[in-house]
């Protein structure tokens, strides 16, 4: 136990540092995030040959910065994935709340992070309510669970595509990012809250379904209010910092918040997982 603690420690250290570097290479050879641009006028050309290439090609690699803008937008959708995921395991490991899987929460906040969140709702409430009524009508059949969940998951898509089609109706656009993301995040959430409902009961599968959508809420403000993305752009090694809280988070075996006020009778929530 005292060597896996000191590896721990170690590994969380390297990683800490490793952010900390990342953070100051960037400050020192990347002007307010972007590369330097060699003086043309002295004739001093890059390694291509070419005046204002960057002097240092490797690093330049990592400055993510120099992107186009729609790849920036990318990148920042998809650097958010980590920090949902550490919300989640905030939730999860400290708070003391189960949710339906570890990246439902952070996926279903994805996807309505770019657009109408009222819409989204909406559209979120009526398809899953309806995917639900699909999976309870596919009880009678006890059908495998790959078949089961393509079922399901074509009738998600049914329910969205009518939703988009309404939408359009009435002026409201909607992206290929906001129709994919919602398809794999209900159909998945669809199977697991009926999975849990069998194995432990409605309250319980109707709580957890509850504290994922609190989580994904709370996923949802920080990637629409804040400037997290664009953050994570221009430092992508903070990614190292993330990876180091959730160790540390994995390792913590103290009483989390819900019990410490009493509303939990353990002292850590269950181990089980509801992937």
């Amino acid at each position: 136990m005292q060597a896996d603690r000191s590896y721990i420690g170690t590994t969380v250290a390297v990683l800490t540092l490793l952010a900390i570097l990342g953070v100051t290479m960037r400050r020192l050879y990347f002007e307010n995030g972007s590369p330097p641009q060699a003086d043309s006028s002295s004739g001093d050309l890059g390694p291509a040959g070419q005046a204002g290439s960057h002097p240092r090609p490797i690093l330049s690699v990592m400055d993510l910065t120099r992107t186009p803008a729609q790849t920036q937008v990318v990148l920042a959708f998809l650097l958010l994935v980590p920090v949902g995921l550490l919300v989640t395991a905030l939730a999860r490991s400290v708070v003391g709340i189960h949710t339906i899987g570890t990246f439902s929460p952070t996926l279903l906040a994805l996807s309505q992070a770019r657009s109408d969140w009222r819409i989204g709702a909406v559209i979120f409430a009526v398809t899953f309510g309806l995917g639900s009524l699909c999976r309870m009508m596919l009880a009678r059949f006890r059908l495998s669970t790959v078949p089961r969940r393509g079922v399901i998951g074509t009738f998600v898509v049914i329910a969205l595509t009518v939703a988009i089609s309404l939408s359009h109706s009435y002026g409201l656009a909607t992206t290929a990012r906001h129709i994919l993301l919602p398809i794999a995040v209900m159909t998945i959430m669809i199977e697991r809250f009926f999975s849990i409902m069998e194995k432990e009961g409605n309250r319980r599968a109707l709580t957890v379904l509850a504290n994922s959508i609190a989580v994904a809420i709370c996923c949802f403000m920080i990637f629409a209010y804040t400037q997290t993305g664009q953050i994570l752009v221009r430092f992508p090694e903070l990614e190292l910092l993330i990876m180091a809280v959730l160790i540390l988070l994995g390792r913590y075996s103290g009483r989390s918040l819900l019990n410490a006020i009493g509303l939990l009778e353990s002292g850590k929530p269950e181990q089980q997982d509801t992937e």
